[in-house]
């Protein structure tokens, strides 16, 4: 007998003015939709941390594993990028699954999706400017025997 993978949902971005969210404009509009044709072709998925990247390895070296995905490190696969213009939110609907999968499996079984924090991983240019949302990361646990 198999087990169906759990499946959740998390507020991912706030679209809008105020600190800490991004613009709610065209450009911002045009990133997201980038990520949700990935989403749909089934390569987004969330690894278990940030990549560590080596201080000392080579700019290229830096931007391929910023823009790769360790399937060794997975714990969960984004299956739909649920953009609400009314409010500016974004929401992520995630699948678990992957060698960590058991990690984020057991924490949902504990907590709620809020308490679980993930990390927009990106692309930015020199002056700070967003360019590519390539993911998010699963980077910490806001209470429980996760923390």
């Amino acid at each position: 007998m198999t087990t169906q993978a759990r499946t959740f949902t998390k507020k991912l971005l706030h679209l809008g003015k105020e600190a800490n969210s991004l613009p709610h404009d065209a450009y911002t509009l045009a990133l997201l939709a980038e990520l949700n044709s990935r989403i749909i072709a089934d390569q987004v998925f969330v690894e278990l941390g940030h990549p560590r990247l080596d201080k000392l390895a080579l700019p290229a070296d830096k931007l391929k594993r910023t823009l790769e995905m360790d399937q060794e490190r997975f714990v969960a696969q984004m299956t739909v990028l649920d953009y609400r213009p009314e409010t500016g939110e974004v929401f992520g609907h995630f699948r678990v699954h992957g060698p960590f999968g058991m990690v984020l499996d057991d924490a949902l079984a504990v907590m709620q999706p809020e308490q679980i924090r993930f990390g927009m991983r990106a692309l930015r240019s020199s002056e700070g400017k967003l360019r590519r949302i390539v993911t998010w990361d699963l980077i910490n646990f806001d209470q429980g025997k996760h923390k």
